[in-house]
């Protein structure tokens, strides 16, 4: 536990770097040196983690991932200073499983140079300047279980790429919910729901499977706590698929707090 105040560059090791108590008690600060425009960077193709922080950037990217495979856990990211809280460039594999981002200037993930098999789950982002998260130059990824608020384009944004959202809430954007640009990709949306979105839950080329609604959320807190409200339209309303299930074993609730990877 405590206060660190460096860039942490994995340098090419495969290894963990994971906080012995907890995210609340240990605190990475970014460090603008002209030499790292990142707090976390992995770039020599490196397939590590990071588990377990709250990170504050300092540079254009809280986080940025190269070429690299990077699995991020139990992480709260203060992107309120920097333009994108975790930059994935190129490279296959990386995982995002219970992270919070907030406030980043433009993206809270921006996904490009045809990086693939990007897995997420138990994402919020909140505040974003444009989107939540952004897809672009043929890449391709699926989230789960997150929570999109309150971004100045959308929640989920696929300029050029592929993409699958399921089991998500998205509300309160200037914009769709859901975007794509280009109908010569996909972006396939099943199980979510959309609340005080300017246009609707998803635009015109995004394609809606089953199980996706319009409706307040009801969550406990709307602009901070993401938990749901007892007898919230969104629990036991996500993929009634039994691998899907919370872990006490009932149906998937929608959004970050629901699902097989859902916190404690």
């Amino acid at each position: 536990a405590g206060d660190y105040h460096e860039a942490l560059v994995f340098m090419g090791e495969d290894i963990t770097v994971q906080s012995l108590d907890s995210p609340d008690s240990t605190h990475l600060y970014g460090v603008e040196t002209g030499t790292y425009d990142a707090l976390i960077l992995a770039s020599a193709g490196e397939s590590a983690s990071l588990v377990g922080f709250t990170l504050h950037g300092a540079g254009g990217r809280v986080i940025e991932i190269t070429d690299s495979t990077l699995h991020l856990q139990q992480l709260t990211i203060d992107a309120s200073v920097s333009s994108i809280g975790i930059k994935i460039y190129g490279g296959s594999g990386s995982q995002i499983q219970n992270v919070r981002i907030d406030n980043p200037s433009q993206y809270g993930v921006s996904i490009y140079g045809g990086a693939a098999g990007i897995d997420i789950w138990n994402l919020i982002v909140t505040a974003a300047g444009s989107a939540g998260l952004r897809a672009s130059e043929s890449s391709e990824f699926a989230a789960y279980n997150s929570v999109f608020y309150g971004s100045g384009y959308g929640g989920v944004w696929v300029n050029e790429g592929s993409a699958h959202v399921e089991n998500s809430i998205f509300v309160n954007h200037t914009y769709y919910g859901i975007h794509l640009d280009d109908s010569s990709y996909t972006l396939t949306a099943d199980y979510n729901t959309g609340h005080d979105n300017d246009l609707d839950l998803a635009s015109a080329h995004v394609t809606l499977g089953a199980g996706n609604a319009t409706q307040d959320p009801q969550f406990t807190n709307p602009t901070a706590d993401f938990t749901l409200s007892p007898g919230s339209p969104c629990e036991n309303a996500g993929n009634p698929d039994s691998s899907l299930n919370n872990p006490d074993g009932t149906r998937n609730d929608q959004g970050a707090y629901g699902g097989p990877y859902a916190p404690p």
